[in-house]
């Protein structure tokens, strides 16, 4: 659920956030680390990784957690200035770097790490060719989850550093067959996944509407504070801009399910309005 049909993953992601976003954000990563292994990944690297998190035979089994490595100390989606670095040893490869903000960090099962293999890229066009994805299972040698970090909200959710030091995979454990699963696949990952952040946003927008109608129809100052306009046009432009923000977050996972592109960057519309 959620990999194939975005529309449901939405529906979904709202009412969570709805109730508590930390929630929401913690399961709903796993769908942003899922979706970087269907991006980048080859078919069968997604048969082999993928039915772990969305047990498509209804197994009396409790889906695996995953995790995206991107984000750094220096760059974020800026994926061009990434400092972790793969070599290849051998068949193997061994991985450098630290990621940082990683939800999920510490309790993923399986990692998707995006790394950049050329250490010697000098232009954007060779770091953007450089770049790969890697898949990092629990306990690996050289993998140390950092603490979660101290944060104001979403606190049920994890985010914390990952370090790789000199951390060995097979080689099969790189994503893609060597001539895709790179810089297209970190871009697709990141903006078909934008409508979720955009619906957990929502939520917490939702909840916070009803919390302040609520409030306008029994706080009395003389009357009911909903009944002076002022309070009452406020109320009608939150639940309008709600309303907007729900659109444009179905139509993209509408778009997302179907394979329609991103032409205008759907994705990236509905998280930035959202939040």
């Amino acid at each position: 659920l959620g990999i194939e049909d975005k529309l449901p993953s939405c529906l979904i992601g709202e009412e969570l956030a709805w109730g508590d976003a930390g929630i929401q954000v913690h399961l709903m990563a796993s769908g942003l680390g899922a979706k970087a292994i269907h991006a980048m990944g080859t078919e069968e690297q997604a048969r082999h990784w993928l039915p772990r998190f969305c047990n498509p035979d209804n197994k009396p089994v409790i889906p695996g957690i995953a995790a995206f490595c991107l984000t750094e100390p220096g760059s974020g989606s800026h994926v061009t200035g990434l400092g972790t670095f793969a070599k290849k040893d051998g068949s193997d490869w061994i991985i450098n770097g630290t990621k940082q903000f990683i939800t999920n960090g510490s309790r993923a099962d399986v990692y998707a790490v995006v790394a950049q293999t050329n250490p010697d890229a000098k232009t954007t066009m060779e770091q953007a060719a450089g770049l790969a994805g890697f898949i990092v299972e629990k306990g690996a040698k050289g993998l140390h989850p950092g603490k979660d970090y101290k944060k104001w909200g979403v606190l049920a959710s994890d985010t914390t550093e990952v370090v790789f030091d000199n951390l060995r995979i097979p080689g099969e454990n790189r994503l893609g067959n060597g001539e895709s699963g790179g810089m297209m696949g970190v871009y697709e990952t990141l903006e078909a996944t934008r409508v979720l952040v955009g619906i957990g946003a929502l939520g917490i927008a939702r909840a916070a509407f009803e919390t302040a109608l609520e409030y306008a129809k029994t706080r009395v100052q003389k009357q009911p504070i909903i009944k002076y306009q002022a309070v009452s046009h406020k109320l009608a432009e939150m639940e309008m801009k709600i309303q907007a923000a729900r659109a444009l977050c179905w139509k993209a996972a509408w778009m997302a399910t179907h394979d329609v592109p991103f032409t205008r960057g759907e994705g990236s519309q509905a998280k930035l309005y959202c939040s």
